[in-house]
């Protein structure tokens, strides 16, 4: 029995052309089926290193979508673990510059019941200068945090406090909230 023998090239997946070899027997037609058992593949070295990087192209894939999906739950997770942080942040500084400026202010309210009280308690210098420090007050954009000047205000206020207790000749100095006392408050509770 004799076998002949015809390479065909046949299209195969990707559009990559695949050598196969067509073994048949004499009395077989020429347009047999591809699916014979008795056709034999054979693949050349360029096809195979074609299929590996295939392989490789759907592990790369899936590693970069992976990643991608890993982003994305992680910069949502952010948002909102972001937004929570900020917002504990702002209380806690909202709280602290509230709390100062509230001893400003109860350092005027005191200043200024003694000069009802007394006017010759201080000089007119001093009365002024507690009079400046009361409209700093009044004019810190306690509504608008995000006022570029807040910054500037608050240095302005704590200087024009610091020289009007020096000219007064009394150490005053606000300290803010120290752990001592607040956790002595908790104690309390």
């Amino acid at each position: 029995m004799s076998i002949s023998a015809a390479l065909i090239l046949e299209s195969g997946p990707s559009d990559r052309r695949s050598k196969s070899l067509l073994l048949r027997s004499p009395g077989e037609r020429k347009g047999a089926s591809f699916y014979n058992p008795d056709c034999v593949t054979i693949t050349t070295m360029e096809q195979k290193l074609a299929d590996t990087w295939d392989i490789f192209d759907s592990v790369v894939y899936l590693d970069e979508s992976l990643r991608q999906e890993g982003f994305e739950d992680g910069y949502k997770d952010g948002l909102v673990s972001g937004k929570e942080e900020g917002k504990e942040v702002g209380l806690k500084m909202g709280f602290q510059v509230a709390e100062e400026l509230g001893f400003y202010q109860g350092c005027v309210d005191v200043w200024n019941s003694v000069i009802q009280a007394d006017s010759g308690a201080f000089s007119s210098r001093l009365q002024k200068s507690v009079q400046q420090l009361g409209d700093l007050l009044r004019k810190y954009p306690l509504l608008d945090p995000e006022n570029e000047q807040v910054q500037e205000m608050m240095d302005a206020i704590r200087l024009k406090f610091r020289i009007l207790s020096a000219n007064m000749g009394v150490k005053l100095e606000y300290k803010g909230y120290t752990k001592s006392s607040a956790q002595g408050m908790e104690d309390d509770m």
